[in-house]
């Protein structure tokens, strides 16, 4: 049978829902979903044989022993094996998938936790006996999307919605030869499309993760997409960065990201002095980590080449302080290229407002675009999604902006404006839309004559009903005297 994203989700709801949450299970589902593909891929495609797999790390290998007592150990021992053999599964390539558990129950529960999950995937075929193969990326991306779906946290720092990945990957020029950076990737979405949209190889993706279990999700993602020795750390981007040549930075060209929201101990106190420089625009507050990002996205960004897209949420757009000063110090040095404000709840667990920010080492200009996209959505159970046709609306009215560096005002009117670093100066150095892109108030049109229509025809009514009671009045003025008179005639 071939594999349905539907099945895979209620199978593992099934065995594991009431002992894991499905934030949890997941990493069990797509370990075993990676060995089995990797197992049938390597039968048919040469291509995939640079994934070293014995006899005694494949998913026939499990079938066989999938009713061994000691069942968990042999599904740790072959996932530890597949990860030595193979440069490309670095670590935490599969380390957060413990098969031997206590949380999946006593000895014999697991085991027979662990068997129901083999019986399912034995019976998933993804690559027939004509070595024709089912979609794998695209049922990987909509696992992904039912997982993030069906946890009730906020999931960015973990998925990132395909239509925001359509949008700033479009937003992101390049060619193949770039190298390209998510600070903090999760799962690896936006590294994959950027990767497969500038023709990337591998190694010129880097992709760093602080979630263990996230990053060997990641890492699967981008192995799943055909992508080779790729670069991908486990740590923290603020307190740990990617380095080269023991403390200095590595930089890109293209340094994309969504930031996690609502991070308030960032790291300010730990930071080694040795990586100041990240901070020369000025230190963020300690309880809000939204510009401590993209000082660090910055400070990677190559001086003649790079490029920043980063997803905000709407407060680093305006909030005072030293924020103020950070945004202040960024548009004097003519840095800031877009601000793109986003709808609200385009999120999996969270309503916030968010905005694109992009910004540009080699600017040839001193402007900067503003457009406001909130109220372009499409309204699904629980999130807004961004259409294909608001998505080619922004990207369209982005490369108008850069296909005309010399103008400025409103490039198109209630939607995006185009500001001098001055203007910007002057609004105390806020990012917030409706400084930039104003509103028509839009004063009702006013029927005059149907309007008096209907008063008249009120008023007749109104007469109408007046005459009738005053019927009913003298009626009953007349039934009285009766009464009174003794006459009930």
């Amino acid at each position: 049978m071939k594999p349905n994203v539907t099945d895979i989700v209620e199978v593992a709801r099934n065995i594991f829902g009431g002992i894991l949450s499905p934030f949890q299970y997941k990493d069990y589902v797509f370990s075993v979903l990676f060995l089995k593909y990797v197992t049938e891929k390597g039968k048919y495609d040469s291509s995939w044989r640079d994934i070293v797999i014995t006899e005694e790390i494949t998913f026939d290998y499990l079938w066989g022993k999938r009713k061994s007592d000691n069942l968990g150990y042999l599904m740790n021992n072959v996932f530890s094996q597949l990860k030595e053999l193979n440069q490309m599964a670095k670590d935490p390539f599969f380390s957060n998938t413990d098969f031997e558990s206590s949380t999946l129950g006593t000895l014999t529960e697991r085991n027979r936790r662990l068997y129901h999950l083999i019986l399912f995937f034995h019976e998933l075929i993804f690559v027939d006996d004509w070595g024709d193969t089912v979609d794998i990326s695209g049922l990987f991306l909509n696992l992904l999307d039912v997982f993030a779906n069906e946890v009730s946290k906020n999931t960015n720092g973990f998925y990132t919605p395909q239509d925001i990945v359509t949008l700033m990957v479009q937003l992101t020029d390049g060619d193949s030869n770039m190298t390209v950076c998510d600070p903090t990737c999760g799962t690896a979405s936006l590294l994959i499309g950027l990767g497969k949209n500038l023709k990337c190889n591998g190694m010129n993706l880097y992709g760093q993760e602080i979630v263990r279990s996230t990053c060997s999700i990641a890492s699967m993602n981008l192995l799943l997409n055909g992508f080779r020795n790729y670069n991908l750390c486990w740590g923290d981007t603020i307190r740990n960065p990617m380095t080269q040549d023991e403390n200095r930075l590595l930089q890109f060209d293209r340094v994309v990201s969504v930031l996690p929201f609502g991070l308030t101990k960032w790291g300010a106190e730990d930071i080694c002095s040795t990586f100041d420089s990240r901070f020369i625009y000025g230190m963020p507050p300690k309880s809000r980590g939204d510009w401590a990002f993209i000082s660090h996205m910055l400070a990677i960004a190559k001086e003649d080449t790079g490029k920043v897209i980063v997803v905000v949420p709407a407060g680093a757009l305006f909030r005072r302080s030293s924020e103020e000063k950070i945004r202040r110090r960024v548009v004097e040095n003519n840095l800031l290229e877009a601000v793109i404000a986003l709808p609200e709840n385009l999120f999996y667990g969270t309503t916030v407002a968010t905005a694109i920010l992009i910004f540009n080492k080699r600017k040839e200009h001193s402007h900067s675009l503003f457009i406001d996209a909130r109220q372009d959505f499409e309204k699904l159970k629980k999130r807004n999604r961004l259409s294909l046709d608001t998505i080619h609306h922004i990207v369209s009215v982005y490369n108008l902006f850069l296909n005309t560096p010399e103008f400025t005002g409103v490039l198109e009117n209630q939607y995006a404006y185009v500001s001098t670093i001055d203007e910007i100066l002057e609004k105390k150095a806020t990012f917030l839309i409706s400084e930039y892109v104003k509103k028509e108030k839009v004063k009702p049109v006013i029927d005059v004559p149907r309007l008096k229509s209907e008063i008249s025809s009120l008023e007749t009514e109104f007469f109408k009903i007046n005459r009738q009671i005053e019927s009913y009045y003298l009626q009953l003025e007349k039934i009285q005297e009766n009464h009174k008179g003794g006459n009930y005639e």
